[in-house]
């Protein structure tokens, strides 16, 4: 199977180009903003380095948040489209589980891992896992001061608000700052399909916005804009 991830959701871009086993070609670049405009050019150089056409991707897989409105969005919006050009499978990443993934080397039996994301406004993007990556919550936004006062478990806290929230913490805690890397997607992705994971339909890829954006569109209106 020949299948393209890719994570829009955090001040970078992430993307890799994955034939069986075999990564074929990976991205990683940090923008402070332009991903909506970036994310295509991106994907296609991608493809120009695996040395595949478009329609020979089986799959596309996208972070579906929390993370940043706009970026999430863009990231989303391309997934549909080229599903629904090419005909292929869909997947959705949650973007808490992809920096679960990334610490699951580092996990032991009975031992949490919580991931943690600055979500600004002193409020972070929270989700805990079981040490093998079963969600064991659904992703929340929760106040730091609420996190701190309230996580009483010892455990494995992953993230870029990890460390300023570990120091809060009664409970000692191990600390990861995590990675969104393309190797990261990569084995999310294979892992995933190893566990029987089902293809959804173009629309099955719904942000998780967690926090309502601050700029919502009309009621009914669509992620895709065709200009005419």
């Amino acid at each position: 199977m020949r299948l393209i991830a890719f994570d829009t959701s955090s001040p970078a871009i992430s993307a890799v180009a994955v034939d069986g086993a075999m990564t074929r070609s990976a991205r990683h670049e940090h923008l402070d903003r332009g991903h909506a405009e970036r994310i295509l050019p991106l994907l296609a150089e991608l493809l120009a380095e695996a040395g595949w056409a478009w329609g020979e991707v089986d799959l596309v897989a996208v972070a579906l948040g929390p993370g940043n409105f706009t970026s999430v969005r863009a990231g989303i919006a391309v997934a549909r489209a080229l599903v629904l050009a090419l005909g292929c499978r869909a997947m959705g990443l949650g973007s808490l589980e992809i920096l679960a993934e990334s610490a699951a080397g580092q996990a032991v039996p009975a031992e949490p891992i919580d991931v943690v994301v600055d979500a600004r406004r002193n409020e972070v993007y929270a989700q805990r896992f079981a040490y093998d990556l079963t969600p064991l919550t659904e992703p929340a936004l929760v106040p730091v001061e609420e996190f701190a006062t309230s996580f009483l478990d010892a455990g494995l806290l992953v993230g870029d608000a990890a460390a300023a929230l570990a120091a809060q913490c009664r409970s000692p805690l191990r600390v990861l700052a995590g990675d969104r890397d393309p190797s990261t997607l990569a084995r999310l992705v294979a892992r995933r399909l190893a566990e029987g994971a089902a293809a959804v339909p173009p629309t099955g890829l719904r942000p998780v916005y967690v926090r309502a954006p601050d700029a919502r569109p009309g009621a009914g209106a669509s992620l895709l804009h065709v200009r005419a």
